[in-house]
This record gives structure tokens, C-alpha cells and sequence, in this order.
């Protein structure tokens, strides 16, 4: 298939350079009314979810198609996320120091990667870093690239001290998924979901949340509260709150740690087949080594300090 697709039924033309959910442009053919405007596209090898807005970001409706006519093939957005160099992380002084250290990592869009190492060896550390949370090393290279090629200097704004660039950021582009889920109790289950996504600015009622909720069975838990939950459905819950902003990154912290082995390895698959098709890199934080060779994921594996301290690691890989 080329990537400027012809959709038999749909009478449109689509630019298929991107992948998963982004903003595409299509024109109508015999519709001068919906030229230039913007898809938020959602495919599977079974569905295909459409929200279509205008140019000034109105959303004019959506339709969808079950078992569409059209192969499978929506050309992953390539391309580099995190290019990072030299970062490290300190806490204490001498031999009692905490210290982490990641030398290298490049990050790919929609990449999977599992950070390992026992407890206390520094994963959450690294994926704090990661996650614009805790401050690097001032000699830190930690750049963010954006579809297009822009790019953020995230090392600069630590430097610079800005805390407002941060937090879009985070916002923006960073899903977290926890140890204990960290949902908000007093907020319902359907309000947990949407709240990223009301904090940048995006619409509730997304065709992307329906994908997600029916995807992660918890249609039936919408309207009640985190504390009328098992431990596994508010950990489903986690991982839809983390998705549906759409983020270019995800960070689960050993995020089922808390469940049976059986129902470990169902929510952890069903976390990285979600991410790798809405085409969201993953960075997860374990200690099950062998569940990481399972799923064929790329392990960063962390390593002693030489002799700097007793705590801590430096993560390669």
C-alpha cells in the first residue's frame, strides 16, 4: 500500500507517514466541506475508530467500521523520542550515597524497553528521571524529540530552573503507570480516566477512551469509585488513565507486582499491546527477568557501581 491510500467506501485520501493516534489531513473527494480538516486516526486488524475535527479543533462527529476492507498497515512512526547522554542521579555524600546512572539511552517513538535490576537497585530512580521528575546531573544530554524534528532540551530547562516547561511536559507527553495504580478516590473511575486529558486541553469524549475502555473491559466500573475495586481492575483503570492522553512516553513502575502470576502476565500484555499500537513508547520497571525474555522486550539491566558507593547502579544495555 503507498502511503497517500485510497479508501474504497470512504471516499477519502489519507498521508499514512504516521502511525497509531496522531493528526492527519485527508480531502474529501466530492465534499469540498471537509478539505483540510483533522483525523485522529485509531486502527486494528479489526476496527477502524475515526474522530474527525475541524481546523479550529471542533470535533464534528465520528463514525467507525467493524472488519474493514483494508489490510492492516498504518506504517509505524519511526524515528528517535529520547536521545540521553551521561545522565546521573545523586542523593547523600561518600560511601552512604545513593547513586544511579544511565551513560546512554536512545528511545525510539513506540518503542518497548524494560528496565531490570533487584529492589533497591534504582529502577523507580531512573524512571523519575524519565519522567521529569527528579533533577539529573547538570553535564546531563537529555533531549526530547518531537514528530517533525523539533526538539526539547530537557537538560536546559532543569538547568534554567523552568518548572512551568516541565510540567507541560509532563502533562503533554508522559503517562505513569504505579505500583498501587495511584488513582484518585474521590474521583469516579470514568473521571480518573479523562483527567489528563482535561488537564491538556483535549475533549472527553474521544472514540480513543471507547477503544480503551472496551479494550481493558471496565465498562462496568465507570461510575464507581477506586475503592469499590479489586487490586487488578483499578490496575486496568491505571493503565487507561496512562493511555489516553495519547502520550509519546509511558512509565510503569513493576505496575503488576501486585497481582497473581496468571493475571500479572494478562495486564502487562494487554499494557504493551495497547501502547505499541497507539505507537507510545514504554519504558516498564521489573525485576522479572524472565518475563521480559517472554515478551521480547530490549532490557536495560542494571550493574555494581565500582567502588563509588555501596548504593545504587549504573543501567546499560
Amino acid at each position: 500500500m503507498s502511503r497517500a491510500e485510497s479508501w474504497t467506501g470512504l471516499g477519502v485520501q489519507l498521508p499514512m507517514q504516521c502511525s497509531g493516534i496522531d493528526h492527519l489531513l485527508y480531502a474529501g473527494r466530492g465534499n469540498p466541506g471537509l478539505a483540510a480538516r483533522k483525523v485522529n486516526l485509531l486502527l486494528d486488524t479489526h476496527v477502524a475508530l475515526w474522530a474527525i475535527t475541524d481546523t479550529r479543533g471542533q470535533q464534528c462527529g465520528s463514525f467507525g467500521l467493524k472488519h474493514a476492507r483494508v489490510k492492516y498497515n498504518p506504517y509505524p512512526m519511526s524515528g528517535l523520542l529520547l536521545d540521553i547522554e551521561n545522565m546521573s542521579y545523586q542523593r547523600g555524600l561518600g560511601d552512604q550515597a545513593f547513586r544511579v546512572e544511565l551513560p546512554c539511552l536512545r528511545l525510539d517513538r513506540g518503542e518497548l524497553v524494560a528496565l531490570t535490576g533487584e529492589s533497591g537497585s534504582g529502577k523507580s530512580t531512573v524512571l523519575e528521571l524519565l519522567g521529569l521528575v527528579a533533577e539529573p546531573n547538570r553535564e546531563t544530554l537529555f533531549q526530547w524529540w518531537h514528530c517533525g524534528g523539533n526538539v526539547v532540551d530537557i537538560a536546559g530547562l532543569w538547568r534554567a530552573g523552568d518548572q512551568r516547561g516541565l510540567a507541560r511536559m509532563r502533562a503533554a507527553s508522559i503517562g505513569f503507570v504505579l505500583q498501587t495504580g495511584g488513582l484518585l478516590p474521590f474521583l469516579s473511575v470514568r473521571d480518573n480516566i479523562n483527567i489528563n486529558r482535561r488537564l491538556v486541553g483535549m475533549v472527553v469524549d474521544d472514540p480513543v477512551v471507547e477503544h480503551l475502555v472496551e479494550e481493558l473491559e471496565i465498562r462496568p466500573l465507570l461510575d464507581k469509585r477506586p475503592g469499590e475495586l479489586s487490586i487488578g481492575q483499578q490496575q486496568r483503570v491505571s493503565i487507561g488513565r496512562a493511555l489516553a492522553h495519547q502520550p509519546m512516553l509511558l512509565l510503569a513502575d513493576e505496575p503488576t507486582s501486585a497481582l497473581d502470576p496468571r493475571l500479572a502476565g494478562k495486564v502487562l500484555a494487554l499494557l504493551l499491546d495497547l501502547a505499541s499500537r497507539l505507537d507510545i513508547a514504554v519504558v516498564i520497571a521489573t525485576h522479572e527477568h524472565q518475563r521480559v525474555v517472554e515478551l521480547g522486550l530490549r532490557e536495560i539491566g542494571a550493574e555494581p557501581l565500582d567502588g563509588q558507593t555501596r548504593y545504587g547502579s549504573r543501567f546499560l544495555g
